[in-house]
């Protein structure tokens, strides 16, 4: 299997490796989820927390999105790894996000993290997770993403709407 950055087109290595670093550098230990053994029982029995939704990657440039603690992730049409947490997206391509967010992780703080850089502008930011399922947490303004739209758990990043995408319409900055 190729490496991130020779999976990258051209110029777009250096980019996608300064991705995965600074991705790499964010995914930290949390704190407990403090959840009883029944609780954790009855939602891995009954799959609540177990879902699968989309990082819609509407711009010009590579995105990179991580599962901490709380599922795994691969391009849309490209067999799943139950390895990766780590996932490039490229320009214009959709990520499937399986969220495995059942409350069963003893000690783990589940969160989504997501990078993107581009000409003039970055964005870095982690988010955790409500527990058991894949609603994102966040307190408003979540900058050149939106989050839990148009399904919770779901991404939507900056870029030009396009016919045929999910939402879109706003520029990278």
């Amino acid at each position: 299997m190729a490496s991130l950055a020779q999976q990258a087109r051209g110029g777009d290595s250096a980019q996608v490796q300064n991705l995965t670093t600074a991705l790499r550098s964010r995914m930290l230990v949390g704190q407990s989820s403090g959840w009883t053994a029944g609780q954790v029982f009855a939602t891995n029995v009954m799959g609540a927390g177990r879902c699968t939704r989309h990082f819609y990657n509407n711009s010009d440039y590579w995105w990179a999105v991580g599962l901490w603690d709380s599922g795994f992730c691969h391009i849309d049409g490209e067999p799943a790894n139950e390895n990766a947490n780590i996932c490039m997206i490229p320009p214009h391509k959709v990520g499937v996000l399986d969220y495995i967010n059942t409350g069963g992780n003893a000690g783990a703080f589940p969160r989504i993290l997501v990078a993107g850089v581009w000409r003039g502008g970055n964005f870095r930011n982690s988010f955790t997770l409500r527990t058991p399922g894949c609603y994102i947490n966040h307190s408003g303004n979540t900058g050149n993403i939106v989050v839990n739209d148009p399904a919770d758990g779901d991404v939507v990043t900056c870029g030009p709407y396009k016919k045929g995408q999910k939402a879109g319409g706003y520029d990278c900055r």
